[in-house]
């Protein structure tokens, strides 16, 4: 059975209410189609949750649970088009827009490039990797890693992309499909790329899903290497053994179709070596088997051009010599594509002995299963032969061959006078059972690190079942490393870090563990006290409000206060209560809040005594630096109120409202005289004065304002009193 990727995210669904899926994987085959036997793909709830089982080295495993939703939000976050795009384009050899040989493109430079690792072992699925950090570590990674990129790198041409996860008898696997468009309603289209697939490739199979109901179809885009199965090319594999395949990945409507790319292939005939003035025929018509050619531009290479909708075309040359034969072929969607030949044109009836000036196997050992390049240069041939059991070839050409054990190619040419022959040998050498790879481990403390802490950082458990491990590196996550097996290291700042530990042993292997460590501030921002002194406070009169803190560089408070320094005081003077809130900050942004509720009340007004409020304008009051204000308070009906009630003067000064004087009301004669300090305004020269009767601190009488030039007022009782 075909292993693929051993490290890969396996999938096991315990118990899940699976729901009927009409997609398959599906094969378009040479002359019939066929579904693949238990390769369905299910449907799956968003709130089932769903264990997962992710290998790490020696076996261990973890199994967190998660939902499927949270799965395809996992995968989402991963997929990154836009970072990946300039690489795309440096990537691509063909122009036009999303076309079949542009995903090709893509697909061939990720299968020449990547190099398998194993999954950073952690405790959750969040050791996938984004695309661009994939690429950022010059493409390495496991098939979770593989299908990220190809599915990033696609979308950035505007390809439909979607991810599979699959579960299957003895292992699982992940893979990216791009989609190639609707059997129903763009069959034309779908086909035209499957077969372009085969000719460019020389495939009778290619693998696709498919769904059966809507006729969607998706190409498959799996890969492996070493002794797993090759595809050489999109869809050239079979699809990986699972018995359930689940989407984690799709990307969202509208959908987008790939477009077909023409194909250019072309023969000619006689075969092998051609000569002076003679007809030379050449042969298009197998690029009209897969699209709709509109248009052949022919360039025979000795300055003759030809141009048309004639796929089969003669040419003679004059003199002998090796030309090459281009030919460019336009489709009816105005896509090109081009192809090429070298031919071998004879001068004159006498020939010198042929040469071949050379032969080789690239590479010269495989392993079961892959394949080599056969390369050869000949001069001076009307033929060449290649054995055994290919046959007449190209005087000048290359051809892939995949012996299953070691076999020595013969190479023949020869022309009507002589021959020449040279021989390579492909050695095919069984798979040797691979090393296996170090498990780093790595241990710090303290465990709960402050900034300026010495920290530890610990590799010695680190283990090897095969071999010594030879190489320590540990990447702090903040631009400093250290190649110690033991190692401090000092966090200037707070924060959160990746710490990466790289371990390579004597085999070259190497491993890689990461661990998020968090490093706390070194001192911790807090609101020791806020108070207010009085609280509650009469209404009018002050009280003092006062504050502490920790570790702040200042304060601010509101309402309508503003910012302080860290700790103070202050005398304030409300007119209602209140929430004040105190919000702490530091050097790093942090802040600190803290609220305290101030009360404000009507306050009972004792009878002033004559020491600290005279009645009469004697004394220390009764100077130029005092003033007076007298009066009575009045029934509506005009009756003198003789039950005694409280007076007071308040100040109101840039919208704060301050206690001047008080005074209560003769019962005998029911009048109130006020005698107050101009020392104590905060307006001395033309304050705004408002004076009001209470009873038992409620309002009594309505408030008369602006009362600083009155030397007497009347008050007038409310209606009922509150």
């Amino acid at each position: 059975m075909v292993k693929y990727f051993s490290l890969c995210l396996a999938i096991l669904l315990f118990g899940i209410c699976i729901g009927k899926c009409e997609e398959v994987c599906y094969i378009f085959g040479e002359n019939s189609d066929s579904i693949v036997n238990d390769s369905r793909i299910i449907s799956v709830n968003d709130t089932d949750m769903i264990p997962f089982t992710t290998a790490g080295v020696g076996g261990v495993t973890y199994n967190p649970n998660m939902t499927y939703k949270a799965i395809k939000e996992l995968f989402i976050q991963k997929i990154e088009p836009g970072k990946v795009h300039q690489k795309t384009v440096d990537v691509l050899k063909s122009s036009g827009s999303r076309t079949i040989d542009q995903a090709c493109d893509i697909y061939s430079y990720l299968t020449k490039h990547w190099t398998y690792v194993e999954g950073a072992k952690n405790e959750t699925y969040d050791s996938l990797f984004n695309a661009s950090t994939i690429l950022a570590m010059n493409n390495k990674g496991d098939c979770n890693d593989f299908a990220i990129l190809m599915a990033s790198m696609l979308e950035s041409i505007a390809g439909t992309t979607r991810i599979v996860l699959a579960r299957g008898p003895v292992s699982s696997h992940a893979y990216a499909e791009v989609y190639l468009g609707n059997m129903v309603t763009d069959k034309t289209r779908v086909t035209q790329i499957i077969n372009w697939l085969k000719e460019k490739y020389n495939k009778n199979e290619i693998t696709t899903t498919r769904n059966l109901s809507s006729g969607d179809v998706w190409l498959n885009l799996d890969w492996g290497r070493n002794n797993f199965a090759v595809a050489d090319c999109p869809g050239g594999s079979p699809p990986f053994p699972a018995k359930e395949r689940i989407i984690v990945y799709t990307y969202k409507p509208p959908m987008t179709t790939l477009n077909p790319t023409p194909l250019s292939i072309f023969s000619s005939r006689p075969y092998g070596r051609k000569n002076v003035s003679e007809n030379i025929e050449f042969d298009a018509n197998r690029s009209n088997e897969v699209d709709t050619i509109t248009n052949y531009n022919w360039d025979f290479g000795d300055k003759s051009h030809k141009e048309g909708k004639i796929c089969v075309v003669n040419h003679t040359y004059l003199q002998g010599g090796n030309y090459t034969v281009s030919l460019i072929v336009t489709d009816e969607r105005d896509q090109k594509n081009m192809s090429s030949l070298i031919i071998d044109v004879r001068g004159d009836q006498t020939q010198s002995k042929p040469i071949i000036e050379s032969f080789s196997a690239n590479p010269e050992v495989i392993t079961p299963g892959a394949s080599s390049n056969l390369i050869w240069a000949t001069k001076g041939a009307s033929s060449v032969t290649l054995s055994p059991g290919i046959g007449n070839v190209e005087l000048n050409g290359n051809l892939r061959v995949s012996p299953n054990i070691t076999t020595t190619y013969l190479l023949r040419s020869s022309n009507l006078n002589d021959s020449d022959e040279k021989t390579v040998r492909v050695l095919v050498r069984q798979m040797q059972p691979q090393p296996e790879k170090p498990e780093g481990i790595l241990s710090y403390s303290p465990k709960e690190p402050m900034e300026g802490d010495v920290i530890t950082f610990d590799a010695s458990q680190s283990v090897d079942r095969d071999s010594n491990i030879i190489y320590y590196e540990w990447n702090f996550g903040d631009g400093n490393i250290s190649t110690n097996k033991i190692c401090q290291h000092v966090y200037n700042r707070y924060g959160r870090y990746i710490v990466v530990l790289t371990v390579i042993d004597e085999s070259g292997q190497r491993n890689y563990t990461l661990k998020q460590i968090e490093v706390r501030p070194s001192a911790e921002l807090s609101v020791d006290s806020f108070t207010f002194t009085p609280n509650p406070v009469c209404a009018g009169k002050t009280t003092t409000m006062a504050w502490t803190t920790s570790h702040a560089m200042g304060v601010t408070i509101t309402p309508g206060i503003g910012s302080l320094e860290p700790s103070g005081s202050m005398v304030i003077s409300p007119i209602q209560g209140m929430g004040y809130t105190i919000q702490a900050w530091n050097s790093s942004a942090h802040t600190k809040p803290k609220t305290v509720f101030l009360g404000v009340q009507q306050c009972m007004i004792d009878e002033p005594d004559q020491a600290t409020n005279p009645s009469q304008d004697t004394g220390p009051y009764a100077s130029s630096q005092t003033r007076a204000i007298e009066g009575c308070v009045k029934y509506l009906g005009g009756n003198i109120v003789r039950i005694g009630v409280d007076v007071v003067l308040k100040e109101v000064f840039n919208g704060n409202v301050f206690y001047i004087g008080s005074a209560t009301t003769s019962r005998a004669s029911g009048t109130f005289r006020i005698v107050y300090s101009i020392d104590r305004l905060q307006n001395p020269f033309n304050p705004y004065l408002i004076i009001q009767a209470f009873s038992g601190g409620k309002p009594f009488t309505d408030p008369v304002e602006n009362v600083w030039n009155q030397d007497r007022v009347e008050l007038l009782c409310m209606p009922t009193p509150r």
